[in-house]
């Protein structure tokens, strides 16, 4: 994995990190200027084109944070894996934290199993193949556009923030 960022890490698409459009994303980032705090780049994403990326956010957020036969937490380990394989470092340590914070346990250690054999039903497979799925998607387009990690204390904030409201911001 990389080294955590800086507050002066950019995007690979400087135009994009320069260009939000009206709409939340664009205030979160605002408001996280004018305290002169470090925030989730993925957000300059998110702002770039909100007409569209607003029902990426929903479906994370169906996926992660809906009633399922997989906790939350555990999805939110799932997506952690699937980034630590896919060598999305900014992925990792963001949905780490939010498992953390959900788990109440930041030592969680995977183990090997048949999903069926270990009890897991159609529903729950459904959302691990989904969550894995989706953050393939997520490490793709966050590694090429260049979002950087945030420092720990910066992760761990934002794990709280996903534990606490989720991903949808509209």
């Amino acid at each position: 994995m990389s080294a955590p960022a800086t507050k002066t890490a950019t995007l690979h698409l400087p135009d994009v990190e320069t260009h939000p459009q009206p709409g939340v994303y664009r205030d979160l980032i605002e408001s996280a200027r004018a305290r002169n705090v470090e925030y989730s780049k993925i957000w300059d994403l998110f702002a770039f084109q909100q007409s569209f990326t607003v029902h990426l956010a929903r479906f994370t957020h169906g996926v992660l944070r809906e009633p399922a036969a997989i906790s939350p937490g555990f999805r939110e380990l799932i997506a952690a894996y699937t980034s630590n394989q896919n060598e999305c470092g900014f992925c990792t340590q963001a949905h780490a934290a939010a498992a953390s914070e959900l788990m109440g346990d930041s030592a969680t250690v995977w183990a090997a199993a048949a999903l069926r054999h270990a009890g897991w039903n159609d529903e729950a497979i459904y959302y691990a193949i989904t969550t894995c799925a989706l953050f393939n998607f997520y490490n793709r387009w966050i590694t090429a556009c260049g979002v950087p990690q945030m420092s720990p204390e910066a992760h761990r904030e934002q794990g709280r923030t996903l534990a606490a409201r989720g991903y949808s911001r509209d």
